[in-house]
């Protein structure tokens, strides 16, 4: 098994994750107006259609941002972005908005740092997995980063008058948001507004719930990038790992009204996605992911992942753990499923719920979403279900 490089052009359900020029096929709140005035992405001259009715123009937006240490705190990462390239060279492009990040903001909600949260205990964690070494280094690598703090993933434009859903993210133990870049801009560029603690640790969720406190304040603060630009009733949470099980504890939080839950829990008590695969830490199988939606008290799907590579380009290994690292290390393998449960869950698009559910739903017949890292790979590339509440 190797890698293969390739560029991503990534599309589901009817809806094009293909941004050409500045147009784009999807609808209502997944279009946006031309790119804010200003380089915060605000509303402002040439922001047209609010409420999702124009076109972002991405023309003169970065058209490739690179993940990573190499660009860290330059425009080749904070954006304004068309498309970018994950640390082991898979390109794609981002949604019909583009999208800006920044970190290091939050003064005034920040978090405890834990004690546990030392350079040294998370070199020996992140080693322990046994990964590959640029992947491993990146990780270790937190730069300026202040960990009491938050990072944000944004739209590139967000024109007067629309308001975005929120979705506020948990790492996993000894992760940063930036280790899960791919993935949080690719949500934030189909028009979210994506806030991550950069906190290491996060088990109790009450991170996450002070990062709605936070970007909730900025909503209502007019000196703000983020003033009246958040739908304070569509709220979403979701976490890797560690930050799995934070989201099922901060699901609890009455704003919370939907989550996923990557390699680090099998139900919630608002509706949910649960994602696992083969070699996880936590063991889950097909078989315990059913039974645990199929006992919820609410809308529940579960996704496991199947094809995971055992190598990668010049032959360093995944790890023995590599199924728990597959939103990290295959971010184009996920961020079509994330999408699409916000789509449905958030901004009520029908077309979203093709990815789910009805007997042709995409994820349906095992052949979705294959690994790039595989050679002839046999299906099936994921094994999928749902239980009956969700339609």
């Amino acid at each position: 098994m190797r890698w293969i490089g390739k560029t991503l052009a990534l599309g589901f359900a009817g809806m094009s994750f293909v941004v050409t020029g500045c147009s784009s096929d999807s609808d209502g709140a997944g279009s946006a107006g031309a790119s804010g005035g200003g380089a915060d992405g605000g509303g402002g001259d040439g922001a047209a259609g609010g409420g999702g009715g124009g076109v972002c123009d991405t023309s003169a937006f970065q058209e490739n941002c690179v993940q990573g240490g190499a660009s860290w705190g330059t425009e080749q990462q904070a954006g304004p972005c068309s498309g970018g390239t994950t640390i082991y060279g898979v390109k794609n492009q981002f949604g019909p908005y583009g999208v800006r990040s920044e970190h290091n903001v939050g003064q005034g909600f920040e978090n405890v740092v834990s004690a546990a949260d030392t350079a040294e205990g998370c070199s020996q964690f992140i080693d322990g997995f046994a990964a590959d070494p640029a992947g491993s280094e990146e990780l270790k690598q937190i730069r300026d980063l202040d960990l009491s703090l938050y990072s944000v993933f944004y739209p590139g434009c967000m024109p007067e008058g629309e308001r975005f859903p929120l979705i506020t993210w948990g790492n996993g133990t000894c992760a940063m948001p930036e280790g899960y870049g791919p993935l949080l801009r690719e949500v934030a560029s189909h028009g979210y507004i994506v806030v991550a603690a950069n906190s290491r640790y996060v088990g109790t969720g009450a991170e996450q719930r002070r990062a709605i406190d936070f970007m909730l304040a900025e909503n209502d603060d007019p000196s703000s990038k983020y003033y009246q630009k958040i739908d304070a009733t569509k709220i979403g949470a979701m976490g890797h790992s560690q930050g799995g099980a934070a989201t099922v504890a901060a699901a609890a939080d009455p704003r919370i009204s939907s989550v996923i839950l990557w390699n680090g829990g099998t139900a919630a008590e608002k509706p949910f996605l649960a994602v696992s695969g083969d070699r996880d830490i936590f063991q889950y199988t097909p078989e315990s992911m059913a039974a645990a939606a199929d006992a919820a008290a609410v809308p529940g799907a579960w996704l496991y992942y199947r094809q995971v590579p055992t190598e990668i380009s010049g032959g360093a290994s995944t790890g023995p753990l590599a199924g728990h690292l597959t939103l990290m290390m295959e971010p184009e393998r996920v961020i079509g499923p994330a999408v699409a449960w916000w789509d449905m869950m958030l901004k009520g698009k029908a077309e979203a719920k093709a990815m789910f559910v009805g007997a042709s739903c995409t994820l349906c017949d095992g052949k979705a979403y294959p690994s790039s890292w595989i050679d002839s790979a046999t299906p099936p590339t994921l094994e999928y279900g749902k239980n009956a509440k969700l339609e």
